[in-house]
């Protein structure tokens, strides 16, 4: 629901290009695609409790992975001149 809202605010306040635009957008749905793929695939030979517990250990990981890029790209940003004290 929130993701053209994101595009919109991305290129408005961040002034991000089309592309960063285009990879922040999609490539949840893309690793979402590929997951739910693989994950119908060894959900059966795994057992769905473990395959459970590896998707949150491994969602956990990418959030982890997703706010330290967040927290670089904005420290970076304030040294830009438009926010630079």
């Amino acid at each position: 629901m929130t993701m053209p809202f994101l595009a919109i605010y991305l290129q408005q306040d961040f002034h991000a290009s089309a592309l960063m635009i285009g990879l922040a957008v999609g490539i949840p749905q893309l690793t979402a695609t590929f997951g739910g793929f693989f994950g119908g695939f060894l959900g059966p030979m795994l057992g769905g409790l473990l395959l459970t517990h590896a998707a949150s250990a491994l969602y956990f990981v990418m959030a982890c992975v997703s706010l330290l890029s967040l927290v670089c790209y904005l420290r970076a940003l304030r040294h830009t001149t438009r926010f630079s004290n």
